[in-house]
C-alpha cells in the first residue's frame, strides 16, 4: 500500500493487519497539552516506564476540522510540482494546496518547540504515523495539497491499488521540484499533524532498558514504526507487538524470521513485500523486540484498555 517508507516492509509482522482507525468527530482543530509531572508504571526488571499522562503529544493539528472552521481562509493558495511522487508516480504534475510552514505556523507551539527534543508526527486515514525530525521539513518547500490538477472533475483522481482503490486526499504532503526519497515526509490520505516529545516516545520505545539491542531498535524504527505500534506507541495499520502480549511470547523466533523474510509463503495476497533487510538485520529487530517484555505499559486486557483510554484523554 504505502511507498514513502520502506517501513511499510514489515507492516504485518504479527498475525494480521488491523482495519483502519477511525478520526474522531469531536477532535478540536488545534489540541495542546501543557506539561504535566509524568506518572510512572513499575516494571518487573526495569523501574520507570511513563505513562500517558507525560506529555507525548505537545499540540496536534487537525487538518480536516480547520478547514471546515475556516482556519485556512486566509492562507494563500501555493502550487508544487515535484519532479514525481510516491502515489500517482505523475512526471511534473501539478500540485495544489497550502504551504506546509504556514499551516504550522497556525499553532502557537510550533515556534517553541526545541528540534532536540521534539519531532514531527504524521498521521493518516488509514492508521499510518510516520515520524520525523523537524530538521527533516528544512530547506525544500513543502505544501499541503488539497488536489491535483489536472482533467479530471473531481480533487482527487482514484488509482488502483492493489485490490484497493484510493485516492491521494484528503491531504498529501509533496515537495517542489523534489521526488521521493526517505529524507522527507511525503505522507498521503493525511489527516492530522502532530508535535511530539522525543523523550516520552524513547521511553515508551524502551530506550531506557540496559543492554537493549540499539541496531534491532533503529531497524525497527525505520521499518516498523509507521505500521506498528510497542507499548501503543506507533501506528495503528498493523497489531501492537508487545502489550498485552509481547509477539515472542507466542511466536518462535524462527516463525518470525521465515515471515518477515517472505511473507506471501504464509498468506496469499499479503500486502507485505519480502523484506529487504539482511538475515542478521530481522535477527537484530527480534531480539529488540523480545527485550520489550521488560517494558511492558499494560500486562493485561483491562490494564491496557485503561492506558488506551488514558491516552485520548
Amino acid at each position: 500500500m504505502r511507498t514513502q517508507l520502506i517501513s511499510y516492509v514489515m507492516c504485518c509482522l504479527a498475525c494480521g493487519c488491523l482495519g483502519p482507525s477511525q478520526p474522531s468527530s469531536v477532535t478540536p482543530a488545534i489540541e495542546t497539552s501543557e506539561a504535566q509531572p509524568a506518572q510512572v508504571l513499575d516494571t518487573a526488571n526495569e523501574s520507570k516506564i511513563d505513562t500517558p499522562h507525560s506529555n507525548e503529544v505537545i499540540a496536534s493539528l487537525d487538518l480536516r476540522t480547520m478547514q471546515e472552521t475556516g482556519r485556512f481562509k486566509d492562507l494563500k493558495i501555493a502550487r508544487a510540482n515535484p519532479i514525481s511522487d510516491p502515489f500517482y508516480k505523475r512526471a511534473k504534475a501539478t500540485f495544489e494546496g497550502y504551504e506546509l510552514n504556514a499551516i504550522l505556523a497556525l499553532s502557537p507551539k510550533y515556534k517553541t518547540l526545541d528540534p532536540t527534543r521534539h519531532s514531527l508526527r504524521f498521521v493518516c486515514l488509514d492508521g499510518y504515523k510516520t515520524t520525523f525530525s523537524l530538521d527533516s521539513i528544512r530547506g525544500a518547500r513543502g505544501v499541503l495539497a488539497t488536489r491535483v490538477q489536472g482533467d479530471t472533475p473531481v480533487p482527487w483522481p482514484v488509482k488502483a491499488r492493489g485490490k484497493q482503490k484510493q485516492t491521494a486526499g484528503p491531504y498529501y504532503l509533496v515537495w517542489d521540484a523534489e521526488t521521493y526519497d526517505e529524507k522527507r515526509p511525503w505522507p498521503y490520505q493525511l489527516t492530522q499533524i502532530e508535535f511530539i516529545s522525543n523523550e516520552s516516545v524513547d521511553r515508551r520505545l524502551g530506550t531506557h532498558l540496559k543492554n537493549l539491542d540499539r541496531a534491532g531498535e533503529a531497524l525497527f524504527r525505520t521499518y516498523c514504526l509507521a505500521c506498528h505500534s510497542v507499548n501503543l506507541q506507533g501506528g495503528q495499520l498493523g497489531p501492537e507487538l508487545n502489550v498485552p502480549k509481547n509477539i515472542t511470547e507466542y511466536r518462535s523466533h524462527d516463525y518470525l524470521l521465515a515471515f518477515i523474510k517472505k511473507p506471501q509463503d504464509f498468506r496469499a495476497g499479503s500486502v507485505m513485500p519480502p523484506s529487504p533487510l539482511k538475515e542478521d538485520e530481522i535477527k537484530s529487530v527480534i531480539v529488540y523486540l523480545g527485550q520489550l517484555k521488560d517494558a511492558k505499559v499494560c500486562s493485561n486486557a483491562s490494564q491496557c484498555s485503561d492506558y488506551m483510554d488514558a491516552l485520548h484523554k
